[in-house]
């Protein structure tokens, strides 16, 4: 669990740093990325098909026979999705 935020965590920073302004306005750039990462977190799991599908059912499984409550495991598992929201993110706020 702890290698899956990690590796989160290294994507999500260089994203960021490759594609805002810098100096990063952290609290607007939080600010920017919460409400639609909050949505999405839901969304794009509830997307999932086929080998993506079966990829995150087999990690949540994984996860629970350690012990992990199933809604952290759930969220553990889909970890790896939350760096496509941050290009989501920016192409649904693009100007039309």
């Amino acid at each position: 669990m702890y290698l899956e935020s990690r590796k989160l965590v290294e994507r999500a920073s260089r994203w960021l740093l490759r594609h805002r302004e810098r100096p990063l306005p952290v609290g607007a750039t939080v600010k920017f990325f919460a409400a639609p990462f909050a949505e999405l977190a839901v969304a794009l799991p509830a997307y999932a098909r086929g080998g993506e599908r079966a990829r995150l059912d087999a990690a949540t499984a994984e996860y629970e026979t350690r012990g992990v409550p199933t809604d952290l495991a759930t969220r553990i598992a889909t970890l790896d999705l939350l760096p496509d929201r941050v290009d989501i993110t920016e192409l649904a706020a693009a100007p039309q």
